[in-house]
């Protein structure tokens, strides 16, 4: 059993409204039927806290809690979005073919070979698991700051060396982790 909803830029981010029962045929009329363009440009005009919704339509396997989620981010950009079980992906993509490709599996139940297919293609952007991220965080700090914490520590008569170099590597650790959690910018990261 199949269901979808849809949201409109007025819409508050937890705002749906239910559409009922769909099948495939259904599905793929009801994408092509909503007024993405439309409602983005609405979108534009709306200026209450917290900001418009990106009109979206969602589509629900209720046997195994999958869920296809199509919104619009620019003008002519799409955003899919596939989640089923543990594993989610998303894949930016202005191509309309792709995403009624994207239905046409996921009503067929393929939402395994849906998941590498889409995590495949050169659009797909994927969050790594939280442990991942802080890891390479980590890494990534530690990695370039312990040359200025060595440089601070070993060549500065101050005495409170020790604390300033334990600062910098704080600081880079920090800088780091906010950078691989995508708080900072150039934080994107391909699913193949």
């Amino acid at each position: 059993m199949y269901t979808y909803n849809v949201q409109y830029a007025a819409f508050r981010w937890d705002q749906v409204q239910e559409r009922g029962l769909v099948d495939v045929k259904g599905a793929v009329e009801a994408f092509r039927a909503f007024p993405f363009r439309d409602e983005f440009k609405k979108g534009s005009q709306v200026s209450a806290p917290p900001g418009p919704t990106a009109p979206t339509i969602s589509f629900r396997s209720h046997s195994d809690g999958a869920v296809l989620a199509v919104w619009m981010v620019g003008l002519e950009l799409y955003e899919v979005y596939l989640q089923e079980g543990g594993e989610k992906v998303r894949n930016e993509t202005s191509e309309e073919p792709l995403i009624i490709e994207a239905i046409e599996a996921f009503f067929a139940g393929s939402r395994a070979d849906l998941i590498r297919h889409l995590g495949h293609l050169p659009s797909c952007v994927a969050k790594p698991r939280f442990w991942n991220r802080l890891l390479a965080g980590v890494a990534l700090g530690g990695g370039f700051g312990w040359i200025p914490a060595f440089i601070c520590f070993f060549w500065t008569g101050s005495p409170l060396r020790e604390y300033l170099a334990i600062l910098i590597m704080a600081a880079s650790i920090t800088a780091g982790v906010l950078w691989a959690f995508g708080k900072l910018p150039g934080r994107t990261r391909r699913c193949t």
